[in-house]
Formats: C-alpha cells, structure tokens, sequence
C-alpha cells in the first residue's frame, strides 16, 4: 500500500482538524493523547477480524470513560478522505453515514480500501507529533469546546504512576482488567515469601471478586448496536444461551503468575469492547470439524461425517440416495468452507459470537481443573468462565445453495451443529453447550 506526501500531508491536517492532535497550553508544541497509537492499530485490527462495519459501529460512539475520545479517530479519516476528494463532506463526520450509499453503489471495497489507507496515513503522520498525557478521563468536552489542557508525556513509560481502574466502576472493560490492570501491583516476578502472600491477598480479596462481580449492564450498548447494525446490513443471526457449567473459550492464552490465587488460564475477550467474544474463526472451525474433507477420500470418519451431515439435510426433506450422498455433503462444504480466487461469489462469512444478552447481572465466575498423579496431592487451577444463561448471537452471511433443486436452510443447520457439539474449551466434560433461543 503507497502512501504518497499528498496522503501523509492531508493526515496531519486531519489530524488538527479532528481535534486528535491540539496546541499544548501557553506552547507552540502540538500533542496528542498516546491512546491514538493504541486506538488505530486496534481499529486495523477490528476490520480485518469483524469487518469495517462493525468497526464503525464500534468506534464512533462516544465512551466517557475512554482515556481519550476515540470516536475522534473515524472523524480523523473522514477529514483526509474529503480533503482528498474520496468522500463529499457530512454533517456529523460518521463514516457509517457513507455505508449504505457505497454498498448501493457497488464500491464496498474501495470505501474500505481508501478506510485502510487513510488509516496508514494516520498513524505515519501521528509520529511527527508528541505524545501527551491527557487530565482526566474524558476529553469529550474538551474537544467540543476546543480547550485541552495537555500535559507532555516524559519519554521513560509510566508505570508507577499508573492507578489501577476504581472498583466502583462496574460497567469497565472486562478484557483491560483482566490482562492489564490484574498486574498492576506486581513490581516484579522474582516473589519474595512477603511479597507472594501480598498479591494473594490482593488477587483473593480485590482483583476476582471484583471481575466476578462486573455487572453487564452499560457494557451491553456496543454489542446491541452491533446487532442492529449486522442485521440491517443482511446478516443473519443465531441466538444461543449458555447451559451448565458454562462457556470457556481461550484457555490457550498467556495468562497467570507464581502467586496463589491467580487465574492461571487464559480468556478470550473483544479488544475493543472488553465483552468475552467466540471468534469468527472458531465459529467456522467448529462447523468445519463435522463435514468430510471435500478433497478427501471416503474413509470411515469422512462417511460418519457424512452421515451425520446427511441426517440433519433430511429434517429439511432432502433425501439423499447411498450413492450420491458423500459427494453432495462433499460439494456443500467445498462451497461453504473453501475460498477460491479473488473474484469468487458464493462463500459464507462467520462473524465474532458476542454477548447480546441479559440486560444486566453478573457474567462471569470462576471454576477450577485438578490435575494430579494418581489420587494424592491433587493441584487446583483456577480458570474463568461465562455463567449459564448468557447469550451469545452468531452471524452469518450466507449464500444461497441447493441440493436436487431445493435450497438448503444453511441457518438451519448451522444451528442444529451448534446445539450438538457445542463451542469452546472442555466441551467433552459439558462446557460450551448450547441451547437455540432465537432464529432470524
């Protein structure tokens, strides 16, 4: 991707006009909150997992307890991209106002491409500025009215000086918290015996108590307005609730410490919204692990598979004959799973799984795995998990495909896959289960 000086230029322009980049106080030196390195990255990130829709939706509401106003970052983009003439100015600077006029226009893909660009302009020409340190928590005011009060950043990092998030704030990002600010009273990981039972007292008494208290609530607002936004946009959805004992996902992720009481396990959440999150890739991997290879032979696993895949098409009336049947199961995961050229059609998307529900309560708790030799001595690890009765929305986007001249109800059988094999870690010992509650 070329970023050429008239791109780089147009950024540092938008950069000022988004009110990303402001003039310190009493100073000719122009700062920006060092949250932006953070926030742009992270926005790349978001597009190239969920989509750039969601992105958006994600990052043009305003969050007052954001550090710095990140809804400020899309208004950047829509600064150079009008400065450039590749968008006609609006009144409010919402990308997502330009969503339905270019996918009715076919050019999708070049909106997200000229997104993508100017992203990579932003974050070449944020380095020609300073980062600072913002007062407060919330710079939305500021910003309306033009009147940062900016603080130079010193060059070594801060540590010490950071304060770990209130315990009163009960609607925080659940994922900062437990990668993040769990660590902030360890100085060091050489443990000393007074050290090690000053962390197991805060890890015992403030930092799980006070993830296994986090109530949904507010949190729920992105993930809602996501639902919305997929929805309208042609994605079709399945809702499930968590069953006994509940749902762990990202068991494989670095997380834990010598101390006791730690989660030694890791979690999977959304960067951006703090939410536990079931992968798009993982929601595609589970449904790929049922159908036979379609560039395999016919062994016996590959027929069971089959099998079971001809089953559940027979609930929809599609009979399959002996014969024909492992070629037809064969050819349908070939066209939901495998990826073609460029310009390929008829490929199903699989988005992120994320909590829609209910409106308010806690979400998360705590479980152990014993792994010992023989019966004596038997060492508990404590591990996260989501509660029974949570909600988690899958969408899809999926493509029309028949099988002897009847379409197939793709949704329909993704959902039965689902309620049997279930999703997650530790599925054979009743994680990870699934009942169907809704079906759009």
């Amino acid at each position: 991707m070329k970023i050429t000086e008239t791109w780089i230029a147009g950024a540092i322009d938008a950069l000022v006009k988004s009110g990303i980049v402001v003039k310190q106080q009493d100073s000719t030196i122009f700062s920006f909150p060092k949250e932006f390195k953070g926030y742009i990255s992270s926005f790349a990130a978001t597009i190239v997992q969920s989509g750039l829709l969601p992105a958006l939706v994600i990052y043009e509401q305003e969050d007052s307890d954001a550090a710095a106003s990140r809804y400020l970052l899309p208004r950047a983009i829509v600064c150079l991209l009008v400065k450039l003439h590749l968008l006609e100015l609006r009144k409010n600077f919402q990308l997502s106002d330009y969503w339905d006029e270019v996918v009715g226009a076919g050019q999708k893909q070049e909106f997200q491409a000229n997104v993508e660009k100017a992203l990579m302009a932003l974050k070449l020409a944020i380095r020609l500025f300073k980062p600072a340190i913002v007062e407060g928590r919330n710079r939305n005011k500021e910003i309306n009215s033009g009147e940062q009060q900016i603080q130079a950043e010193p060059e070594i990092e801060r540590v010490e000086n950071e304060k770990p998030l209130l315990a009163e704030n009960r609607c925080a990002n659940v994922g900062w918290l437990y990668y993040r600010d769990y660590y902030h009273d360890f100085k060091n990981w050489n443990f000393t015996n007074e050290q090690k039972n000053k962390h197991e007292y805060i890890l015992k008494n403030k930092k799980n108590p006070f993830l296994f208290n986090s109530q949904l609530d507010k949190m729920l607002n992105s993930n809602n307005r996501l639902e919305i936004q997929l929805k309208e946009a042609g994605f079709e959805s399945l809702t499930f609730k968590t069953l006994y004992p509940g749902l762990v996902i990202g068991l494989g992720l670095s997380h834990g410490t010598p101390a006791k009481n730690d989660l030694k396990c890791g979690f999977q959440f959304d960067y951006t919204t703090g939410l536990p999150v079931i992968p798009g890739s993982s929601v595609k991997g589970v449904l790929r692990s049922v159908f036979p290879d379609p560039a395999g032979e016919m062994d016996d696993r590959n027929r069971q598979k089959a099998c079971y895949i001809g089953h559940l098409l027979a609930k929809q009336s599609i009979t399959l004959k002996a014969d024909e049947l492992f070629s037809a199961v064969q050819n349908l995961a070939e066209q939901i799973f495998m990826h073609g050229d460029a310009d390929s059609r008829g490929i199903d998307i699989f988005m992120d799984a994320i909590i829609t529900g209910p409106a308010n309560g806690r979400f998360l708790a705590d479980d152990y795995l014993t792994p010992h030799n023989g019966y004596k001595n038997p060492v508990p690890i404590q591990f996260m998990k989501v509660l029974p009765n949570i909600e988690f929305t899958f969408f899809f986007k999926l493509t029309p495909y028949y099988i002897n001249g009847v379409q197939i109800d793709k949704l329909a059988l993704f959902c039965h896959i689902l309620e049997d094999v279930g999703i997650g870690a530790k599925t054979n010992v009743g994680y990870g289960h699934l009942k169907v509650i809704k079906n759009k």
